[in-house]
Parts: C-alpha cells; structure tokens; sequence
C-alpha cells in the first residue's frame, strides 16, 4: 500500500470513529446502553480517533505526504 493510500485509509478511519460515536449517542438516548456503558466506549472510540489521526499527522510530517 502506497503511503497515499494509507492516508487515505486512515481518514476514512478517523470518520468511521466519529460515526460510531454519534451511533453512540442515539445507542444512550433510545436507553439501548446506559451512562456507564457510553462512557466506556465513548473514551474507547475517542483514543482510537487521537491515535489515527497521531498515525496520519506523523506519516505526513515524516513521509512528507499531503
């Protein structure tokens, strides 16, 4: 894979991340999970998001890809 598409990768990671924790939001308010529970994986969704997104700057500073 070609540091481009790795890239590339990565950002459509970082919105998966952000999908899941909006899909976390309606999971809390329609009560399928509760308060306890959100919050877990809602920080679990959350260091997953800093960490892509980490990847993705460290490779575009060192790879010089933009």
């Amino acid at each position: 894979m070609e540091s481009h598409e790795l890239l590339q990768f990565l950002v459509v990671a970082h919105g998966s991340a952000a999908e899941v924790q909006s899909a976390l939001y309606v999971a809390l308010d329609q009560s399928y999970i509760g308060q306890a529970q959100f919050e877990y994986l809602y920080k679990i969704t959350d260091e997953t998001s800093k960490v892509i997104m980490g990847f993705s700057n460290y490779l575009r500073k060192n790879l010089r890809v933009h």
